[in-house]
C-alpha cells in the first residue's frame, strides 16, 4: 500500500509542472520566456519557504505538528486558487498565433 501511495504521489508531483507551464504559455504566448522564469522562481521560493516553515514547526512544535501545518498550507493554497481570477485564453488566443487571419503571415508561407 505504501508503494502505491508513493507511486501516486510521484505521478502527481511530476505531472503538475508541465501542465502549469502549458497553462501559463497559453495565457500570453508572447511572454512565455518571462512567465516561465517567474513561475520557476516562484516554485523555488515556495520550496525555500516550505523548508523554513518546516524547520520552525519541528523546532517549536515537534514532528507531530508538521502534518497539521502542512495540511493548513494546502488549504490556504486551495483557497488562494479558488479566489484567483480565471484567466482562460480566448478562442483565438488558444488557437495559436498562426491561425485564422494570421495564417498568411506564418513563416514559410
Amino acid at each position: 500500500m505504501v508503494v502505491v501511495l508513493i507511486l501516486l504521489w510521484g505521478l502527481i508531483n511530476y505531472a503538475f509542472p508541465s501542465v502549469q507551464q502549458t497553462r501559463l504559455v497559453r495565457m500570453e504566448p508572447r511572454l512565455a520566456p518571462v512567465t516561465l522564469s517567474l513561475n520557476a522562481s516562484a516554485t523555488y521560493l515556495g520550496i525555500s519557504l516550505g523548508a523554513a516553515l518546516g524547520s520552525l514547526v519541528v523546532a517549536h512544535g515537534g514532528e507531530l505538528s508538521l502534518g497539521f501545518v502542512a495540511g493548513a498550507c494546502e488549504l490556504l493554497g486551495l483557497v488562494a486558487l479558488r479566489l484567483a481570477p480565471e484567466m482562460a485564453p480566448t478562442a483565438s488566443e488558444a488557437a495559436g498565433p498562426y491561425s485564422g487571419s494570421n495564417a498568411a503571415t506564418r513563416p514559410g508561407h
